[in-house]
Formats: structure tokens, sequence, C-alpha cells
């Protein structure tokens, strides 16, 4: 239901919006307004990108997870989109993403929410009675036994063993 108030109440009230700002502007300082704001989001967000993936980069090579920085990277992604979606609501929500302060609270705020419900899950689920460690990390590999064996014959036929398989 959220996701279809998302997708429904937003572009109607971008388009009351737009609608009222042409009342107010004109149509076409309205579309010109809508073109520039496109155009100066997608160079910062260009600008900021390149920063946050040289940032993530810097920690790889310290040996870190760059983990703040992949949230901030989904964030600016999020950005684009609403950044290329004409209308100024979605262009006022992009541009928010934009502002670096905010992107890394919010992306903080996720983060933290993500690993208590981690947390929570993994204390709701508890360790798997009666499997060894090993065994709950190879689940859905096969198993491989490695060993020796030999084969047991029929009292009618002679043993044979491998090397006398090559022979003709």
């Amino acid at each position: 239901m959220p996701f279809f108030l998302l997708f429904v109440l937003v572009p109607i009230t971008e388009l009351w919006l737009l609608f009222r700002v042409a009342e107010i502007i004109g149509g076409g300082w309205t579309l010109l307004l809508v073109i520039l704001t496109a155009m100066i989001g997608v160079s910062l967000l260009k600008r900021q990108g390149l920063q946050t993936l040289l940032q993530m980069q810097g920690r790889m090579q310290a040996g870190q997870l760059p983990v703040d920085e992949l949230a901030q990277g989904v964030m600016l992604a999020v950005a684009g989109a609403l950044l290329l979606t004409p209308g100024l609501i979605t262009d006022c929500m992009g541009f928010a993403l934009l502002n670096p302060v905010f992107r890394r609270q919010i992306a903080r705020r996720v983060l933290a929410k993500m690993a208590a419900q981690v947390q929570v899950r993994s204390y709701h689920q508890g360790p798997q009675s009666g499997a060894a460690p090993h065994a709950r990390s190879n689940a859905g590999r096969p198993q491989v036994f490695e060993g020796e064996f030999e084969r047991e014959s029929d009292s009618s036929q002679p043993s044979r063993s491998l090397d006398d398989s090559k022979k003709p």
C-alpha cells in the first residue's frame, strides 16, 4: 500500500505543483526551471559520486569495509533518480540527498537500523541445534569425502586392481 501511494500521490502532487508554478511564472519559465534543476543536480551528483568513490577506494586500500560510503553511494543513486524525475518536490528531495551532512546522518541511521534488525534476527533464530559449525557454513554444497576404497568381488570373478583394468 505505501508504494501504491508513493507512485500515485507523488506524480499527482508534482503535476499540481507544476501547474500552480506555471500559472505564477509562466509555462516556459517553469519548464526552464525543471531543466535547470536537473542539470545542476546531475553535475553536483557527478562530483559527489566521484568523491564518494575515491573515499570508498581509500577505505578499501586501508583494509576497511566502506560500509558508510556504500550507503552514501546508494543514496546518491536515489538522488540522481529524483533529480532526473521532472518535478519540484522530487528535485527538493534529490538536492537534500546531495547535502553531505544530511546524507551521512541518513546513512548512519539506516545502517544502525539494519544492524539492529540483523541482531534481532540472529537472536531469534539462535544456533542450529546439533549441527557442527563447519556443516552450517557448507549448507547447500555437496559434501566430499576423501579416502580409499577396496572393491569386494564375487567369488565367480577374479579380483582386479586399478592397474589391471587399464590392460587389454
